[in-house]
């Protein structure tokens, strides 16, 4: 986020941007070999988690009148299922 909102609506976008590059950092560090590894039997795999979260930041933005990028094209699509 290059320039921060005011209010309440400005920091969790802040916050939620700083956990987005944070998660993004982890995920390309995770060797992609790996992203199918379950820390447990009934555990979601890391690629599972992953989507997981990537899909309720987008529904929180989406719900907040945010458009977001083109996600399922391009190098978008490749970072988030590892084309």
């Amino acid at each position: 986020m290059a320039k921060r909102l005011p209010g309440f609506k400005g920091e969790y976008l802040w916050e939620l941007d700083i956990a987005e590059r944070q998660l993004l950092a982890l995920a390309e560090a995770f060797p992609a070999d790996r992203y199918g590894w379950h820390p447990a039997e009934t555990a979601r795999s890391v690629s599972e988690v992953l989507v997981h979260i990537a899909a309720g930041n987008l529904t929180l933005r989406v719900s907040w009148v945010w458009r977001p990028p083109q996600i399922c094209t391009g190098s978008w699509r490749a970072r988030l299922f590892r084309e």
